[in-house]
Parts: C-alpha cells; structure tokens; sequence
C-alpha cells in the first residue's frame, strides 16, 4: 500500500533527471529536505548501496536500495524499531520531458500511526525533493 504519491513533469530527458537523481550525495544541494546524504562504499548508487541521511526535524537514518532500474526506477527502505519505511523514485520517459512520481510507505506494526503522525512533514519533503529534482533539470538542461 502506498502511503503517499506526488509525481511532476520535468522539462528535461530522462538520462539527465535520472543522473541527477542518482547522484544522491549531492541532494542537500537543490532540496532543503535533505542535510547530509553521505554512500558508505563509493559514489555510484546500486542495487545493495546504503546512505547515511540527515533530514531536518528527523533522526539521522541509514537507507539501502534494494530495487535499482536505471534509467527508471530506484527504491530503498530504512527501519526505526518495528517500522519499515520505502521509498520508491520513479521515472517515466516522455521524449524530451521527464514524469517523476515519488511514493513513501510505512509497513510494520504501528506503521497507519507513524504514517500519520509524519505525512504532513514527508509530503513537504516530497514535494521539495520532486521540486527541487525540476529545477535542477530544468536549468541543466536549458
């Protein structure tokens, strides 16, 4: 079940949105809602990498990939006690325009509570992290 689901049209192919994307120590730079993105073992993202990530309001947490698709998809979870969180970074290729959806969902005992306890702040996230991703692209791209 997906707790929560934004997606966005970026004015830029899809190769450059994803290499931006994926380049995820460098996302304190166009999204406010990331601090710190720091790969334990090099500076490529795969399938198995983890990401140390510091957030604003959140505790620092530790995310692996377990699904990686490039140039279209990647997923990871992070885990904070029983609860389970996912989140997926999809790409769609539309020629010279990129729609990007991002999904977030808690699983685990308890996890409809935290869901709603944290979906106001995870929904801002999201949307600085989509709006960010935009911008980025875009003016890459221009």
């Amino acid at each position: 079940m997906v707790d929560l689901e934004i997606s966005t049209t970026i004015e830029a192919p899809l190769d450059l949105v994803w290499n931006i994307l994926v380049d995820v120590e460098r996302m304190p730079e166009w999204t406010p809602s990331m601090r710190s993105v720091h790969l334990e073992v090099g500076r490529v993202l795969h399938r198995g990498s983890r990401a140390h990530i510091k957030q604003p309001w959140l505790r620092r947490s530790t995310w692996t990939v377990d699904l990686f698709d490039p140039p279209r998809y990647f997923s990871w979870h992070s885990r904070s006690g029983p609860i389970e969180t996912m989140a997926g970074h999809q790409l769609t290729n539309l020629g010279t325009a990129t729609f990007a959806t991002f999904t977030i969902r808690h699983s685990g005992p308890g996890a409809w509570l935290v869901g709603l306890l944290v979906r106001p702040l995870e929904r801002r996230y999201v949307n600085w992290e989509l709006q960010g991703l935009k911008a980025r692209a875009e003016q890459a791209y221009a």
